[in-house]
């Protein structure tokens, strides 16, 4: 039995199920302030464009600073060319540039500050060399006047970039082409025109996402990666209109607004009474736990205060944090993020505290359970990485590879092999009983109901409900429970 059939709750529970956030260890035992050094900042409407600029690696790390500074010939063609090897690597059709001017600016000079002709030049030349086949421009950009200076392929690429939205002209009906063109432009540019490509590619994240009719009104079900990584942006298309159009978000919990479930979920994480973790596991559980935490540079002082359930958590999270996932890039957070742009309204399906008191409801010799799997499956993945020598790095390589599975399931919104991979892992909790009616099916009828509650809304309303992909699959997961109540259910994109 290989390391994916050996996975268990003890990861999937943050990954695929729980949307409850885990918090610094330093958070259970008091609130700390660190203080960061003041960095440079590009402007605001800049700031969501260069973020994912650095995410995808598109750019030279040397560009991320002194935003508002020219942006030099050099820059932006060591940009383009970034840009081309990032689209080959998601798997991008590429050609020869077939682009005349090739990676290059005409007539500039090595060192000489760019302008935003340039910029549009370097940047549709690399659109062509991806999607040579991409139609003309429109015609949209009879807006800009000054488009009418420019001939032959300058002409070609400025209207096409101006077409399609990715070099976006003033208030005033001008392109500024002349202008130098500043860093935060240049990475702003490069980030639109990755995404442009991949949707005009259709390799955009198609994601497992499903419209459920047949009620009074619709609902879209996304099964959610709760933590993440960039590869999973961006969204297609399709999935944001699904989105935008809809009433309501619903998410599991609302990790970004819910300031009182965060609290007493800090409150409920630790002991109170004056009680330590060694008192409520085995020696040989805590002896492993502690080695855990000491490896991860975290004093007795703090873990022997913690619950077994919250200590199962917060290893959980440290053995994907060291696999450079983060519940930042998770689904949860990208559209509650969204939702606050726009002041979407906000609906929760479980919120913080129900998840909190689930767990604290566990008794001793479940929470137990819950943490020593936890430990067993990190040690039991390390050997199986490492043949048979256990050890951190090992433990991060395993689940590196079983996430990048996983994630590569949901960007291609292969339902079945993600479908698969869960019912392995569900297999392999088995003789877990209490934990999964607990855990899973509880929960997925919770859900289940919850979302035939918004099917009956008789307002007219719909609703884009986000919970955790492994609630979604198996005998009693959401999908089939609509299937069974006679519901319609069709997936956005496969």
């Amino acid at each position: 039995m290989n390391f994916l059939q050996k996975a268990r709750i003890s990861w999937l529970a943050l990954a695929l199920t729980l949307a409850l956030p885990v918090l610094p260890a330093h958070a259970a035992a008091g609130p700390s302030v660190e203080a960061e050094a003041a960095v440079s900042q590009p402007s605001i409407w800049a700031m969501e464009d260069v973020a994912y600029t650095r995410l995808h690696q598109l750019a030279a790390e040397g560009l991320f600073a002194d935003y508002q500074a020219p942006a030099t010939v050099d820059e932006l063609n060591a940009a383009g060319l970034s840009l081309r090897q990032k689209l080959a690597e998601r798997a991008v059709p590429a050609t020869e540039a077939v682009y005349g001017h090739g990676e290059t600016p005409a007539a500039a000079l090595s060192g000489a500050a760019a302008t935003r002709q340039d910029a549009a030049v370097v940047l549709y030349a690399a659109i062509r060399n991806s999607l040579p086949q991409a139609a003309p421009a429109t015609g949209k950009t009879a807006l800009y006047p000054e488009l009418d200076a420019l001939a032959g392929d300058t002409a070609e690429a400025v209207r096409y970039v101006a077409d399609h939205g990715i070099l976006k002209g003033k208030q005033d009906g001008s392109l500024n082409l002349a202008d130098p063109l500043t860093r935060e432009q240049l990475l702003s540019l490069t980030y639109r025109t990755y995404e442009f490509v991949l949707q005009e590619s259709n390799t955009a994240s198609k994601g497992l996402v499903w419209k459920v009719t047949g009620g009074q009104s619709p609902v879209y079900l996304l099964g959610s990666i709760h933590i993440g990584d960039i590869s999973i942006y961006p969204l297609d298309n399709l999935i944001r209109q699904a989105y935008e159009g809809s009433s309501y978000l619903a998410v599991e919990a609302d990790v970004t607004q819910d300031a009182e479930g965060i609290q007493y979920m800090s409150e409920k994480a630790v002991f109170s009474d004056g009680s330590t973790l060694d008192k409520h596991v085995s020696a040989e559980t805590y002896k492993l736990f502690a080695e855990k935490m000491e490896q991860a540079g975290i004093g007795e002082d703090v873990y022997q205060i913690l619950k077994p359930w919250y200590a199962a958590l917060l290893l959980q999270n440290l053995s994907l944090t060291e696999a450079s996932y983060s519940a930042n890039l998770g689904l949860d957070i990208y559209f509650l993020s969204e939702a606050a742009k726009v002041q979407k309204p906000v609906l929760q399906v479980e919120g913080i505290k129900f998840q909190v008191d689930m767990f604290d409801s566990f008794d001793a010799g479940l929470q137990e359970e819950f943490l020593l799997e936890t430990l067993k499956a990190t040690e039991e993945q390390a050997g199986d990485e490492t043949g048979g020598q256990n050890g951190a790095d090992g433990a991060a390589n395993a689940q590196a590879q079983l996430m990048q599975s996983l994630l590569h399931y949901w960007s291609t919104g292969n339902a079945e092999e993600f479908g698969k991979l869960i019912a392995r892992s569900n297999e392999a909790e088995a003789g877990a009983s209490e934990f999964n009616r607990i855990f899973w099916d509880e929960r997925n009828n919770n859900m289940f109901r919850t979302v035939e509650k918004y099917l009956a809304d008789s307002a007219g309303n719909s609703y884009f409900v986000v919970v955790g992909a492994g609630h979604l699959f198996g005998d009693t997961g959401v999908l089939k429970e609509l299937e069974k109540a006679g519901y319609t259910i069709e997936q956005l994109l496969d």
